[in-house]
């Protein structure tokens, strides 16, 4: 292995800088690796000058292996505030490359290859580079056809206006890095792309903070999936014998209770049912005299009628019975 001639830190690549060789490096056999720090850098080896819009892009944190000719380098930022930090070896026919290094000079192989996606014209229409950096050429609200080639076999594939504004998206997601979406701390940063479903009328309104979000029960709605119940209340009145409607049946709709409470006059034997059919919906509730029960609200619902049938209460005996209940229609 090359044996280590010393590093330089390069801080300010706002203009071009040229590497510095050390001392006692030998300038045809001088190697180097260089990485970028804090951000993408420009570069070239044909003598002329980089620029933000001219050179090979080294992405931050990707490093370039350079086996000969180092001072025929010239490196600029391509982010503000970009660094370089590069090692210098002795024989760069034998120095380190750590795995999926990009190189250049003698030694080094070729470039990697780039993607690209072409219309059945030839046109090029999206494409992504060896160092990752995607671009898209099309116009927007265009659609386009693409050709899938398979040896000999052409498919054509056509694209929607929309469908191709989904691509360019995904491109300028990808363009822009998806690390520079997010903070430090893995939050998005304002004016990230973000996908948000929140369920509700109103926020209630609270002082908002950098560290905590209020919240609280929701008590004039309830959702269903997607969709926003009002619960609704009625009161139990029953005397006769058998079924007593409770709450009339409402088209297509479930009667779901959710809460329920009831007082018993004299013992009798109580059950919840669908109406037509009829249908039970629970067991019977034994009640001696004077007694009764609060079955607490729960937001699934306790029971349900079938769909378009009213919700009745069933008395074993003609004895008054009174109390309250609230629901939804579902």
């Amino acid at each position: 292995m090359s044996k280590p001639l010393g590093v330089q830190n390069i801080t300010d690549l706002s203009s071009v800088v040229t590497p510095t060789l050390p001392a006692t490096a030998t300038r045809e056999t001088c190697g180097a690796l260089i990485t970028a720090v804090d951000g993408g850098v420009r570069w070239t080896i044909t003598g002329d000058d980089p620029s933000t819009s001219v050179g090979h892009v080294l992405p931050q944190l990707a490093t370039l292996a350079v086996f000969s000719d180092v001072q025929s380098l010239k490196l600029i930022a391509d982010d503000v505030g970009a660094k370089a930090y590069i090692t210098y070896f002795q024989d760069g026919s034998s120095m380190p490359v750590p795995y999926g290094a990009g190189s250049a000079g003698a030694g080094g192989g070729g470039p990697a290859s780039s993607v690209k996606v072409l219309d059945t014209a030839g046109t090029n229409l999206l494409s992504v580079d060896s160092s990752g950096r995607a671009a898209v050429a099309i116009a927007d609200g265009a659609s386009t056809t693409l050709g899938l080639r398979s040896d000999a076999a052409v498919t054509d594939w056509t694209l929607t206006a929309s469908e191709m504004a989904f691509i360019k998206g995904v491109v300028k997601l990808l363009g822009a890095g998806l690390p520079l979406a997010f903070n430090a701390d893995g939050s998005l940063k304002v004016g990230a792309p973000t996908v948000q479903h929140i369920i509700a009328d109103t926020v209630p309104a609270v002082a908002p903070t950098s560290d905590w979000l209020a919240a609280s029960w929701e008590t004039s709605k309830i959702s269903n999936g997607l969709t926003q119940l009002t619960p609704k209340f009625a009161k139990i009145v029953a005397s006769a014998s058998g079924a007593t409607s409770i709450v009339s049946a409402v088209a297509s709709k479930k009667i779901r209770l959710l809460y329920w409470e009831v007082m018993v006059s004299a013992a009798v034997n109580v059950k919840w049912q669908s109406h037509t059919t009829p249908t039970d919906l629970t067991g019977l509730y034994y009640f001696a005299a004077n007694g009764g029960k609060e079955a607490a609200p729960i937001p699934t619902g306790r029971i349900e009628t079938v769909a378009g049938e009213a919700l009745d209460i069933n008395l074993s005996g003609a004895v008054p019975v009174g109390g309250a209940l609230s629901y939804l229609e579902v």
